[in-house]
């Protein structure tokens, strides 16, 4: 396999799960098998609405305009009833009322949603970003879950949006916050050069790993499964691994 590109999303795909990235990026089997879900149509209006509303300028910004912006990016796919989708919304107005209580509304950002390509060694990384204000890359989560400040220094996300400041910017970017609207709270990252480049070197490795694998062995977890858009093909989707052979595995993998 030798895939060219790489975005944040595809390593952390293969790094939760080989099979998983094979079935999604190799066989091209997600616009087959992927089902809509609530969290995922909640967060992608919430952007939606945050990038057209940052993009104006300050004075014609309020929070009725903020509003709007939701009602009208609002996707209603991925709900099993109106009553989780009203409770969705709900939470997605209450995110965007702290972000705007909070004052932040207020930034005119230079870049808003921007893709970039980022060369490195004999590959490209690549993505979008929310938001860039200056030197800093602010990147919206709307997920409850607020992970340690140093599992998120050495996040792919963290590392490629930090390269991504020299397209976008033409120097690495000097922080990179990570905003959780749920919470409020955000957390900032900057790194040095020495830091810098020992993630690209780490970077290379991995990618070089990726494009070395020719089996794609799955790594079953009891919740990541359960969410999994291919679990209904992974012949060792939900398994608890541990209680498998090691020797026994490729045997149940071709049942």
């Amino acid at each position: 396999m030798k895939f060219s590109k790489f975005s944040a999303t595809m390593l952390s795909t293969y790094k939760k799960c080989p099979r998983m990235f094979k079935y999604q990026y190799v066989d091209r089997l997600a616009d087959k098998f992927k089902r809509p879900k609530p969290f995922l149509s909640m967060g992608n209006s919430v952007h939606a609405a945050l990038a057209g509303f940052m993009a104006y300028k300050t004075e014609e910004k309020n929070f009725e305009l903020l509003k709007t912006f939701l009602e009208n990016e609002w996707v209603s796919e991925g709900y099993v009833n109106r009553d989780q989708e009203n409770e969705y919304f709900h939470r997605a107005s209450a995110m965007l009322r702290a972000f705007y209580d909070s004052g932040e509304w207020k930034a005119e950002p230079d870049r808003i949603e921007e893709w970039f390509e980022v060369p490195l060694g004999d590959f490209v990384l690549s993505g979008r970003i929310d938001r860039m204000d200056g030197l800093e890359i602010i990147d919206y989560k709307t997920g409850n879950f607020v992970p340690r400040e140093e599992d998120l220094r050495g996040d792919f996300q963290t590392v490629i949006y930090t390269l991504a400041g020299r397209q976008l910017a033409g120097r690495p970017a000097e922080k990179i916050t990570f905003e959780y609207l749920a919470s409020g709270k955000k957390i900032s990252i900057e790194k040095s050069e020495d830091e810098i480049l020992r993630d690209e070197e780490e970077l290379k490795k991995f990618i070089a790993s990726v494009r070395a694998d020719g089996e794609f062995f799955p790594t079953p977890h009891r919740i990541w499964c359960l969410y999994c858009d291919f679990n209904c093909i992974c012949p060792l989707a939900g398994m608890d691994v541990k209680s498998v052979a090691p020797g026994k595995l490729t045997e149940v993998m071709m049942q």
